[in-house]
């Protein structure tokens, strides 16, 4: 590794010359900066082979210069020091008691080269308070290795680094820092970490955290970024890049600290791009004054997460309705997440959305304060509960699986319901995905719908937490088709079926003697939840010699009971016969049994008094006893009826009364 990044070190430095002769200097003893004897020196570093002389008197490092600290020893500054290209080799240390720039190149080469701060030694101090700035005619600063950076904070030197030409790579016209190193910036009182010095500027710079690396503020008084609000004539550009991690969770004050605010000109930005995790402290603010035009923009890449678990005060919104952004929130792609804890009694909002602000809330209602974990996207994972569904899922992760129940509130607009059919204007049920089907929320739904008085569905005494959306839909869990019993052999075979089945605990098959004291006989699991049509049997091989009653009875999580209707077969030998019960026949329902009919096709029909068919069926008779569940016309009036259940060979016909 130490020999890769030795190679890239010299094809940087050959870069930075740009085929111009420069002066190089290295450390040959521990000294001070501004000591020559500290120094040796080549005007040919670009050469594969240069030649090293020790520095004489007045020879020392300065801005277009590059700078070699060497393994061993300790180099010290007393004053503001630059150069254009600094390594600090394993075992060496540089500890400024000044300023430090790196990037800054003179005139007379032109500035806008890449330059490298490269750091496999010591660069600071515990405690520095010292700056490590960007030079203000760098337009690419490389900072790596794999050594230990402890400076006060890190920023640009103020100066106009808004370069002619094209958007860089990373958005921002002007200049870029690339961090590929462990970084740890120790100021207090003020900010550690900001692409804006102490001053209003126009520079345009983006700064990127490559993934693997870690920026931390240790201080519990240090900030990120420098809000310099106030300025109405600037229009800096300021772009951050986190795909490593950049820490702030030392910050402990509630009041103050962290700003993402952009300037009074319309032209002015700050734009957070988190890839990889942002760790926050206790207050955290991007947002707009009264007098800001400038737009923030908050994303949260795939696999990015904002970890706000500490953070006692997250503020984003905006106040200025003129702003170039007048809502802002985490913008979410992917998997990207938010992460805050919530607390009994208090209502935590994540502010997140996608192309639009579709935040939750949580509010704890028992247990400990506890972390959730929330992401938003426009598709489900699953398929829909129904046609009218919101085209948005809600992923949210209990630090703590079953630590808590919470009330949990979903927001949307009239805008973000699309074309599925849904409304927030109708009953809107919250439903969660539980690995194999959704389970139904209830809910309570204020606001119009307008993006000033949003839709929100409010759902309480939730325990299990997972993929969520909401649905105006609720599916009926039991709907019972097919219910049979019929003579198999010297047994009776009992057939039934769910249409609907969803949030079914178990089947119980009951049998009876007399249609009032059932037992159980056996007990079905649901078979898939699925919402769709799902079949079963039961063989009773040990049936009652005569009557013989049957029944289902449903248990559904949320612990409802449900009964088939009632299935009666009689086992005696007394010929082909056909009954009808109950009779009077009660709500157009009648189950009508047939009693040692042989295999066929038969027609059940039924006629009025003047000879009229009022309903016909064909039924698939498989021999011996068995019951069919006939629903008659919702038209049939009450009286007498004939019933006839018959095939091309034989009819047998029996007597009903409709009431």
């Amino acid at each position: 590794m130490k020999k890769v990044m030795t190679l890239l070190s010299v094809f940087v430095i050959v870069c930075s010359l740009n085929s111009v002769a420069q002066t190089a200097y290295r450390s040959i003893a521990s000294g001070d900066w501004d000591n020559f004897a500290t120094w040796e020196r080549t005007t040919n570093v670009h050469n594969p082979s240069p030649n090293w002389v020790p520095a004489i008197s007045g020879q020392v490092p300065t801005s277009n210069n590059t700078v070699f600290v060497r393994t061993g020893h300790t180099v010290t500054t007393g004053a503001t020091k630059s150069c254009l290209n600094l390594f600090v080799e394993t075992g060496a240390t540089l500890n400024p008691g000044a300023t430090l720039r790196v990037g800054v190149a003179s005139s007379a080469l032109g500035g806008g080269f890449t330059d490298t701060l490269e750091v496999d030694g010591t660069l600071g101090a515990p405690g520095s308070q010292i700056a490590l700035e960007l030079g203000t005619s760098c337009k690419y600063l490389w900072i790596t290795g794999t050594g230990t950076i402890q400076m006060g904070r890190f920023r640009p030197n103020n100066g106009n680094l808004n370069f002619p030409g094209g958007p860089n790579s990373n958005g921002a016209t002007g200049a870029s820092v690339v961090i590929d190193n462990n970084m740890q910036f120790q100021i207090s009182g003020n900010y550690g970490f900001s692409a804006l010095n102490s001053s209003p500027s126009n520079d345009s710079i983006s700064v990127t955290i490559l993934p693997g690396r870690t920026v931390t503020l240790t201080d519990p008084t240090s900030s990120f970024h420098n809000d310099l609000s106030s300025s109405a004539t600037a229009n800096g550009r300021f772009v951050y890049n986190v795909n490593g991690t950049l820490d702030l969770s030392a910050h402990t004050s509630t009041t103050g600290g962290t700003k993402l605010i952009p300037f009074q000109n319309p032209a002015s930005s700050i734009t957070l791009n988190v890839g990889g995790v942002l760790k926050l402290g206790a207050y955290f603010k991007a947002d707009t004054i009264s007098t800001s035009l400038g737009g923030v923009s908050l994303n949260i890449q795939n696999g990015g997460l904002v970890d706000a678990s500490l953070t006692t005060n997250l503020i984003t919104g905006t106040v200025g309705s003129a702003a170039a952004t007048p809502d802002i929130y985490f913008k979410v792609a992917g998997t990207g997440a938010l992460r805050r804890t919530v607390t009994n009694g208090v209502r935590t909002e994540f502010a997140i959305g996608t192309t639009s602000y579709t935040p939750v809330y949580i509010t704890g209602a028992s247990g400990p304060a506890e972390t959730f974990t929330v992401s938003v996207k426009d598709a489900l994972t699953n398929p829909a509960p129904a046609a009218a569904t919101l085209n948005k899922e809600w992923n949210i992760v209990e630090g703590t699986p079953g630590g808590n129940t919470d009330t949990l509130r979903f927001q949307w607009t009239i805008a973000d319901q699309g074309a599925t059919g849904f409304s927030g204007a109708v009953p809107v049920y919250i439903v969660r995905w539980n690995g194999l089907n959704w389970d139904y929320i209830g809910a309570t739904v204020t606001g119009t719908g307008s993006a000033a008085d949003p839709y929100v569905a409010r759902g309480v005494d939730v325990g299990t937490f997972g993929l969520f959306t909401l649905t105006n839909s609720f599916p009926v869990a039991v709907a019972f088709v097919n219910v049979k019993a019929f003579q198999k052999q010297n047994g009776v075979q009992v057939e039934f079926g769910n249409a609907t089945e969803s949030d079914v605990v178990n089947y119980v098959i009951e049998k009876s003697a007399d249609g009032r004291s059932f037992t159980v006989l056996n007990t079905l699991p649901a078979k898939s939840n699925n919402g769709g049509l799902n079949s079963y049997t039961y063989f009773d091989a040990i049936p009652n010699s005569g009557n013989n009653f049957y029944r289902i009875k449903v248990t559904e999580r949320n612990g409802n009971i449900k009964y088939s209707n009632t299935l009666s077969i009689n086992l005696r030998n007394r010929g082909t016969w056909v009954n009808a019960y109950p009779n009077p026949v009660k709500n157009n329902m009648v189950n009508v049994q047939l009693e040692s009919f042989e295999k066929s096709i038969y027609t059940i029909a039924i006629f009025n008094q003047g000879g009229q068919k009022v309903y016909a069926k064909n039924i698939n008779h498989l021999g011996g006893t068995a019951t069919f569940t006939v629903e008659l016309p919702a038209s049939i009036q009450k009286g007498v009826y004939s019933l006839q259940v018959g095939n091309a060979v034989s009819t047998v016909i029996n007597k009903i009364v409709v009431e």
